[in-house]
């Protein structure tokens, strides 16, 4: 390649086919396209482009060309592999699917002379999109790379994997929390979730007191077909208490219905039920919806977690195993991590909407919560709501929403009350 070189048939016999190492691992041997830069093939010219684009941050593509009537080839384009538009194959407009694509124009035009020789005739340098020299490595193979974790993390982590082959008494969980503070330089958790472990409930009210705990709503209601299946009414017990858990509005309404149920179907000496009205306040929604919880109720991601490391630890592992298979199990998290996070960075999901908020969230979420949030846009476009009454500072709202089928057709209306608590923050002031 000839660095600089005009577009002429004049050859520099000093520079003519200099060829250097264009491997992204050297930026400074990596040159910005310029016209009149003269390569001796196709393949060179490829191998140039991608070693900019890896360095710059983006994809690359062969845009197109045009051959002689001999078959000669004439010119040819690389660029952006974001050029070009999406056109929806979609049948539903309300669930696009994501879109590499954003009209990008960056690319080089190069025309094959009579000598054979390949010259960049045309450069357009500009994208609109965001580029990430730290991404380029993915538009290759999608693969991340292994950063080592903070030490404070990795440590907690031991301590957890460790923890996990000693017997789950309050003991153990005294000594796991103690050595999670240790952690953490005294810093105990805001908020807690777990399963009805009593054990661990003892460890938490003592080496966590002022942390709120709450136990996990999914472990609970998977636990109604063991302990109700053998009720001759228990579809409509189910039926009833999920009403009550997911729906009530106020902590005396879910009391009150809570008692109509156990008369009803005459459960008043199910000590299962007993159990769970009498730690309520700390499973039931509308009974913790006064502290942060971050939008989680289940303890799942730590159980999921656990599964995660149960591909490479087992109760023999030694522990020069575990070491190093806990390497490995890291590295696994961390390329998958990597690759969803490329996949939000060199994709978007168009919004159904247009308006700017929708705009928003498309630009700073990654591709799966965004689809969680247009799945509450498409909720709210079915559903009509009207003020029933105040209490307070809570408003209480009829919601009316047209359920769907699978063809977009309506099926029948769903009507439920929604609470909204308007509170004054610079009351006081």
């Amino acid at each position: 390649m000839e660095q600089g070189k005009s577009d002429s048939n004049e050859v520099n016999d000093n520079n003519e086919n200099v060829h250097q190492d264009l491997s992204p691992s050297s930026l400074n041997e990596v040159m910005i396209p310029k016209i009149g830069m003269t390569f001796l093939s196709e393949d060179e010219v490829r191998n140039f482009y991608k070693s900019y684009a890896q360095n710059v941050g983006f994809g690359i593509s062969k845009l197109g060309g045009k051959k002689e009537d001999d078959g000669k080839q004439k010119y040819f384009c690389f660029g952006c592999a974001k050029s070009g538009k999406t056109v929806s194959q979609g049948k539903n407009a309300l669930y696009p699917r994501p879109s590499t694509k954003t009209n990008c124009k960056a690319k080089i035009n190069v025309v094959i002379r009579n000598d054979d020789n390949f010259v960049i005739n045309s450069v357009s340098l500009e994208h609109n999109h965001v580029l990430s020299p730290g991404k380029s490595r993915h538009f290759r193979f999608e693969a991340g790379g292994y950063k080592n974790l903070s030490f404070d993390e990795r440590k907690c982590r031991n301590f957890i994997s460790e923890a996990r082959r000693l017997s789950e008494d309050s003991e153990t969980f005294i000594w796991l929390f103690k050595s999670w503070l240790t952690c953490m330089l005294g810093r105990a958790p805001k908020a807690i979730i777990t399963d009805q472990c009593r054990a661990m409930a003892i460890a938490i009210e003592e080496i966590f007191p002022n942390s709120h705990h709450r136990l996990c709503l999914w472990h609970i209601m998977k636990k109604l077909p063991a302990k109700l299946g053998g009720h001759a009414q228990y579809k409509m017990i189910k039926k009833q208490l999920k009403n009550i858990v997911y729906n009530s509005l106020t902590v005396d309404e879910c009391d009150g219905r809570w008692m109509t149920m156990i008369e009803h179907f005459n459960l008043e000496n199910n000590d299962w039920l007993k159990s769970l009205y009498e730690q309520r306040n700390k499973w039931i929604p509308v009974y913790v919806k006064d502290k942060f919880w971050a939008g989680m109720s289940t303890s799942q991601r730590s159980e999921s977690m656990n599964a995660f490391f149960d591909e490479y630890v087992h109760s023999k592992t030694s522990l020069k195993q575990f070491v190093e298979q806990y390497d490995n199990a890291l590295k696994k998290k961390i390329e998958k991590e990597k690759h969803l996070d490329f996949g939000s960075f060199n994709s978007m999901i168009p919004v159904i909407t247009g308006y700017p908020i929708e705009r928003q969230f498309q630009s700073f979420y990654t591709n799966n919560l965004f689809k969680l949030f247009q799945d509450e846009i498409r909720g709210l476009m079915f559903c009509n709501t009207s003020l029933v009454r105040q209490e307070g500072v809570a408003f209480i709202f009829e919601v009316v929403e047209t359920l769907l089928g699978k063809n977009g057709d309506p099926i029948r209306d769903a009507s439920f009350r929604a609470c909204d608590l308007c509170i004054d923050t610079n009351e006081g002031d």
